[in-house]
């Protein structure tokens, strides 16, 4: 402790305020004073109850444990991985949420196929050479020879078909 750190002392009116050299002095000249109980908080001593003392020690030893048995296991903080930006927690993927996920998409990818199949062979050749192929709509309007804006209308019209599809 620093030697101007203060100490708060206990009284009948509330807490005493001195410094750390004068809580130093007491407890060498007064024997009465040494049978007191201080924390450490925050860089200063209180004045604490004997329960009270017992307790806050008792978890500052529970917590040193737990810290040594997470060092000894390998374990760190997430906090450790934080930053201004992001939240060191925010980094690790939950998953069960993944897989969650995957088991939706590969239902919605199914779903998608039978729809596909209902769309007319113009209308599934665009969607394919435009999604799977990935083919640009100018690229695509070329291969075809039609403007780029009927290509556009004719895949807005495929997709609203698709979507139509997909919800019923």
């Amino acid at each position: 402790m620093k030697d101007n750190a203060k100490c708060f002392l206990l009284t009948t009116h509330g807490y005493e305020e001195i410094t750390y050299i004068e809580h130093k002095k007491r407890r060498e000249t007064d024997t009465e004073y040494r049978k007191r109980w201080f924390i450490p908080l925050h860089g200063m001593l209180m004045e604490v109850s004997e329960d009270e003392c017992k307790a806050f020690n008792s978890t500052q030893r529970r917590n040193r444990y737990l810290d040594a048995e997470a060092k000894r296991a390998g374990a760190f903080s997430c906090n450790s991985l934080d930053t201004d930006e992001l939240a060191g927690a925010d980094v690790f993927v939950d998953e069960a949420v993944l897989s969650d996920q995957m088991a939706l998409d590969s239902v919605m990818i199914d779903a998608m196929r039978c729809c596909l199949d209902e769309l007319d062979s113009a209308e599934r050749a665009l969607i394919t050479a435009i999604y799977f192929e990935e083919k640009s709509e100018r690229q695509l309007a070329v291969e075809l020879g039609i403007p780029r804006k009927t290509l556009s209308y004719r895949k807005k019209k495929a997709l609203d078909k698709l979507r139509f599809l997909m919800e019923t």
